[in-house]
């Protein structure tokens, strides 16, 4: 069986797969630090933009437009929510969560 380029990359950014790596941009960031972005304007803009971007980048290479209904308010108000609860993880491990959300709607 031949996989396509797009859906082996989308194979292998998976939230499933994903793992304590590298991440470029804010991904990094704690939860806690997501929580006090509205201090900063920059800082505000940069990490809800890198969520947008993290999620455009997954969307992107999957087989299926999971982001074609998603209301870009509402994913920041789980991004919001997920970190409140979870003040010591990663921005990234909210966006893996955002993104599960998503894809399992779109089905």
């Amino acid at each position: 069986m031949r996989l396509s380029f797009a859906a082996l990359l989308s194979l292998l950014i998976s939230p499933a797969l994903a793992h304590d790596g590298t991440y470029m941009g804010v991904g990094g960031v704690t939860c806690s630090e997501w929580i006090l972005r509205g201090a900063s304007m920059p800082t505000k803009l940069e990490q809800e933009g890198w969520i947008f971007g993290y999620a455009s980048g997954v969307n992107a290479a999957s087989p299926t437009d999971f982001l074609l209904k998603a209301d870009s308010v509402a994913m920041l108000l789980f991004v919001d929510t997920w970190c409140a609860k979870n003040p010591d993880k990663k921005l990234v491990e909210a966006a893996n969560e955002l993104l599960s959300v998503l894809k399992d709607k779109s089905r």
